[in-house]
């Protein structure tokens, strides 16, 4: 066998090791309980959206998707796809961008698409304008000052729409006035925070959750909260009591300690 490329081999196999290491002592810094603890913070709490009760938000319906903004790079999309896919694997709840500009100008749109009820819309565009394009193609949804003050507010934004728990609409704002990176960053905690995870805390370590970390791409921490949110016997509207039984059960059984 050629000594060269036995090392190279090896080297593989030696990063593959580490990396795997790396992993898995990220997995062992949480404890089940502190997984259930930060689930608490990320999941029954909100950021800016005043609630009476702590209960669970999530998905019932599959997302369908509408991808609206002119003249955005390519890897934006792709990025958003790759994004949606690693989301999907991690909860098993279905996905779909039914339309965006690209497929338009491609002509990859379904023949029915104007039939179909898009309930997620990912909106690109300036600052200048993004807040009157959000309030006139979601139908007045949500009041225009809130989608202001988030947009002057925050790096990208989310809003979402529920009923008794169940999310049945959202949207996520992303300035193009970010580079690559930083919309990146943005399409992971944004796509991740429609899920149902919608706080953010200081307080919750080594995650995308905390906007003093640096961590920009989901840790096995936040898997394992969206595992947890969308372990079928986690339900929409659950109050907090339940949910985190349900929280602490779900661990324990998938991941013993």
């Amino acid at each position: 066998m050629n000594k060269i490329f036995v090392l190279v081999f090896a080297l593989a196999v030696l990063a593959r090791l580490t990396s795997d290491a790396n992993a898995q002592a990220q997995m062992e810094t949480y404890t089940n309980e502190d997984i259930v603890r930060n689930f608490e913070i990320v999941a029954l709490r909100s950021e800016y959206e005043k609630r009476k009760e702590k209960t669970v938000l999530k998905w019932n319906e599959p997302w369908r998707i509408a991808i609206i903004g002119k003249n955005y790079p390519p890897f934006f999309e792709e990025m958003i796809r790759e994004h949606l896919a690693d989301l999907s694997w991690e909860t098993r709840h279905p996905m779909k961008i039914h339309y965006s500009e690209t497929m338009r100008q491609k002509k990859r749109l379904a023949k029915d698409v104007s039939k179909v009820k898009i309930n997620i819309v990912l909106f690109y565009g300036p600052k200048r304008t993004l807040a009157d394009t959000i309030f006139k193609r979601t139908g007045g949804a949500f009041p225009k000052k809130d989608i202001q003050y988030l947009i002057d507010n925050s790096i990208c934004s989310v809003k979402l729409k529920h009923r008794k728990g169940a999310i049945h609409f959202a949207y996520a704002a992303f300035p193009a006035e970010h580079n690559r990176h930083a919309l990146r960053a943005c399409i992971i905690e944004e796509l991740t925070q429609i899920m149902g995870l919608i706080n953010d805390s200081r307080f919750v370590e080594r995650s995308i959750f905390n906007d003093h970390s640096r961590y920009l791409e989901l840790t096995l921490h936040d898997r394992w909260l969206l595992r947890v949110l969308y372990n079928s016997e986690m339900k929409p509207g659950m109050p907090a009591d339940q949910a985190l039984k349900e929280a602490r059960r779900y661990p324990s059984v998938i991941r013993p300690e």
